[in-house]
């Protein structure tokens, strides 16, 4: 998961917000359902020639982003993994990093 770029926050909070759906991703005034994300989910990612689920591309976006914030320790404890090993397959991008190799020109 890649931090929200500041100018992409800018752009999201001048949306307006529906008052019963504060939520950006909308469908007729009401946020996703799981089976539409999970539907949206799918064709983009075989769109694309990834083979990942839902459940486990958004498991491997919080567990870095955790790991980032707190260190591997903690979130090893948190998410139950039995060994370090574990977490690092999930939590293994450096952020950071990555975010200056996408905004390098």
């Amino acid at each position: 998961m890649l931090p929200l770029d500041g100018e992409v926050k800018k752009a999201l909070m001048k949306l307006p917000h529906h008052i019963t759906c504060p939520f950006v991703f909308q469908k007729n005034g009401r946020h996703y359902s799981e089976s539409y994300a999970r539907k949206l989910w799918n064709r983009i990612t075989s769109t694309m020639g990834i083979k990942i689920s839902l459940y486990q591309g958004t498991r491997h976006s919080s567990i870095t982003a955790a790991v980032e914030r707190v260190g591997y320790d903690d979130v090893q404890e948190f998410v139950g993994h039995a060994n370090q090993a574990m977490t690092k397959r999930y939590g293994k991008m450096d952020v950071r990093r990555l975010e200056r190799v996408l905004r390098t020109k």
